[in-house]
């Protein structure tokens, strides 16, 4: 299973954002949120172990511009065995967070209207998936 997550700027102003995203919960910027029907949460498999380090010194490519309307993200596959037990009804959905602080990137760049460390996380909709049994197994 193929699992994207892109930010999407919905105001009229360009906003900045870490070009880093790694699904490793939110360590990494990305945590993947599995629920079952009953609203339980499923411990998700590790997907990677990076921690988000800080950007290399003088990297000015560290912020992607988002004008109205564009996007920015990233995909992961999935095996689904390891991340849904049993076949029936499951919520996913894609929390973003920021670990970019100011402090960290070229002085040029820190008074962009960025998404930094200090800006609360950003969660997608839940989408509503049903897993079924397959008879090969």
């Amino acid at each position: 299973m193929k699992v994207s997550a892109a930010l999407q700027n919905n105001s009229d102003k360009q906003v900045y954002v870490d070009r880093r995203m790694f699904w490793t919960g939110f360590g990494g910027g990305l945590k993947l949120e599995i629920k079952d029907e009953q609203g339980k949460s499923l411990p998700a498999s590790a997907l990677s172990d990076a921690i988000m380090p800080p950007p290399k010194e003088g990297d000015t490519s560290i912020l992607i511009p988002l004008d109205e309307g564009f996007l920015y993200g990233t995909s992961e596959n999935l095996l689904v065995k390891d991340f849904f037990p049993k076949p029936g009804k499951y919520s996913i959905r894609v929390i973003y967070k920021s670990w970019l602080r100011k402090e960290f990137v070229a002085p040029h760049l820190r008074d962009l209207p960025a998404l930094w460390a200090d800006t609360p996380e950003i969660a997608s909709e839940p989408v509503w998936i049903e897993i079924q049994q397959n008879s090969t197994n």
